[in-house]
């Protein structure tokens, strides 16, 4: 479709090419935004698991 307004096959690939590597990206900062908002949940309400977490940490 892009190619009979003139966007040569060479463009489209490297288009997606890079989409392929930014939805990794977006992909990542979704995964990490989830891990740090489950930790803040825990940490606020005071989980039982937290503090065991915490003290696993320090050893």
């Amino acid at each position: 479709m892009l190619t009979q307004i003139g966007v040569p096959a060479e463009a489209l690939s490297l288009i997606m090419g890079i989409d392929s590597l930014m939805g990794m990206f977006r992909t990542a900062v979704n995964s990490t935004g989830d891990v740090a908002v489950a930790l803040i949940v825990t940490k606020t309400e005071k989980n039982a698991e937290y503090r065991e977490i915490q003290s696993n940490r320090i050893k």
